[in-house]
């Protein structure tokens, strides 16, 4: 009974439980300034759900309703969103050849451009990677883990930090304990 799924109808996108019931309405399609959710995707915690539109635009949404954010920034409709496992990203494709990684807040991380169509997007169940697959058929690989990319990171300036003295001495311990 406490199960959720999404149900779209043709003028709205409901959160309803397992018996149908509707618990909330996200979008109602017969406002015009609205466009029509081509897909949604619900947080690993079941507490938020993100769309993405015909109008290029990406909405998240509480699972009561509520509004949390307007993402902006596709030109084209959308293709495919989805959140990170710790919900601390969402990305997003577009007919516009883009993927976009969002912050949970809303903020734009990185836009990576391809030169076909982005048709999908997921996340790793370990949250590390993000699969992007293109129209072509080819599938991309990205590291998206904080951690790893730190590391990498470090290794490349941890010796310019330590080393240079025009580096502050607060700055060139930013690498230190980082493996």
């Amino acid at each position: 009974e406490n199960s959720r799924g999404l149900m779209e109808g043709y003028n709205s996108l409901k959160i309803c439980n397992i018996k149908g019931v509707e618990i909330s309405t996200l979008l109602d399609f017969d406002n015009s300034r609205i466009s029509i959710a081509q897909m949604a995707t619900f947080s690993s915690d079941s507490e938020q759900v993100v769309t993405g539109g015909e109008d290029g635009v990406v909405r998240v949404f509480k699972i009561d309703g509520t509004l949390l954010n307007t993402l902006t920034g596709h030109s084209k409709p959308i293709t495919s969103v989805a959140f990170s496992r710790d919900n601390q990203m969402i990305v997003s494709s577009s007919e516009d050849k883009t993927v976009k990684i969002w912050s949970s807040n809303g903020n734009l991380i990185k836009t990576i451009e391809y030169s076909d169509k982005v048709n999908k997007v997921s996340f790793s169940p370990d949250g590390k990677t993000l699969a992007i697959a293109l129209d072509n058929g080819e599938v991309h690989l990205l590291n998206v883990a904080l951690d790893d990319l730190l590391s990498k990171a470090c290794e490349l300036v941890g010796d310019y930090l330590e080393n240079n003295i025009n580096i502050s001495k607060e700055d060139r311990n930013l690498c230190q304990g980082i493996k």
